[in-house]
């Protein structure tokens, strides 16, 4: 299971502009990610913070938003998670990085929330 110590308590009450309807957790863990299930590459992103109806990456590759992705939680070359992920924005972090903001497909359970803490 991930190190506890990799994540933050829930953010507090988030800003008025703030839509999201779950609370978010920080967190430190990487995850790969593809855009096909044909796939011959995936590409490693750090998440920045997840809730149970989304994540927020950060990529050296940039994914239009609208994308639909596979992101995969994989410890000790065990896959502990493997979840669509549909991209609703992109913003370019540095010169060779992405924020990327997306919603699970299917809402995370409480069990497969606690593989990010």
């Amino acid at each position: 299971m991930a190190d506890p110590s990799n994540l933050s308590e829930p953010t507090t009450a988030p800003a008025a502009d703030d839509r999201r309807a779950t609370p978010r957790c920080r967190c430190s863990l990487d995850v790969t990610c593809t855009n096909s299930p044909s796939a011959l590459a995936a590409c490693l992103a750090s998440v920045r913070d997840v809730s149970a109806t989304g994540i927020g990456l950060v990529t050296s590759q940039p994914f239009p938003s609208g994308a639909t992705l596979t992101v995969e939680l994989i410890l000790e070359d065990q896959v502990l998670l493997s979840r669509p992920l549909r991209i609703k924005h992109v913003r370019k972090e540095g010169p060779t990085s992405w924020f990327l903001g997306g919603s699970f497909t299917t809402r995370l359970s409480k069990k497969e929330m606690k593989l990010f803490l």
